[in-house]
């Protein structure tokens, strides 16, 4: 299940060139959440492309793509992309730089998750692992995309897993890129430990969820 796209724009600008590798930049105090979304685009361009873009945690750093930095939501602003609401999300290429924030705990991951389906073609497909990742030649975008989103459901799992409590880490990383929150459960029972605080759900429960019928219309 895909977030529902809100707004999107494409300005034809000249293509920006980031394939020099240049550095994935987050802030020294991001969240686990947003170390995790730093790796996960590290990791899906190297795939699609062959550039490895380090990921760096330095106030004075520039990089080829920032997530939430001050300067990614600066970026943005210039876009007319203030206010991001909690998992609302956008992303902006703008003078060589890719910059992508989003609000609440996992906005800016699902920023980066936006710009991996749209600009890249990735597409997380079965909790087995299988997946599409486009080989690319390089890393050019059009100079001008600009891209916002907001989940219009503000409660999204599937049970295909089964009982949440009994996933695993590769099950929750798969509802997590999808932008999945739960409803039950939560996504750290259990995980592995280098994704413990990382996949955020809105909530951990809602009651109720099933087996509600008799609580809408009681029998009597």
């Amino acid at each position: 299940m895909k977030s529902v796209l809100m707004f999107a724009a494409l300005a034809l600008g000249p293509l920006a060139d980031v394939s020099t590798g240049g550095p994935i930049v987050i802030a020294p105090d991001a969240s686990a959440t947003d170390a995790l979304a730093a790796s996960e685009l590290r990791h899906y361009l190297l795939l699609s492309t062959g550039v490895d873009c380090p990921v760096v945690t330095n106030d004075s750093a520039t990089g080829s793509f920032e997530i939430g930095t001050a300067r990614a939501r600066k970026a943005l602003a210039a876009h007319g992309i203030v206010g991001l609401q909690d998992e609302e999300c956008a992303y902006a290429v703008d003078g060589g730089c890719v910059a992508l924030a989003g609000g609440g705990a996992a906005g800016n991951a699902y920023a980066v998750y936006a710009f991996l389906e749209r600009e890249i073609g990735c597409k997380w497909l079965t909790i087995a692992g299988d997946e599409s990742v486009p080989r690319r030649s390089g890393l050019a975008f059009r100079d001008g995309t600009v891209h916002r989103e907001r989940p219009r459901l503000a409660y999204r799992s599937v049970l295909s897993i089964g009982a949440p409590w009994k996933a695993d880490s590769s099950d929750w990383l798969f509802l997590f890129r999808n932008r999945l929150n739960q409803i039950a459960g939560n996504f750290e029972n259990p995980v592995r430990k280098d994704l413990k605080g990382a996949l955020v759900p809105r909530l951990k429960s809602l009651s109720p969820f099933c087996h509600s019928l008799f609580h809408y219309m009681p029998p009597k």
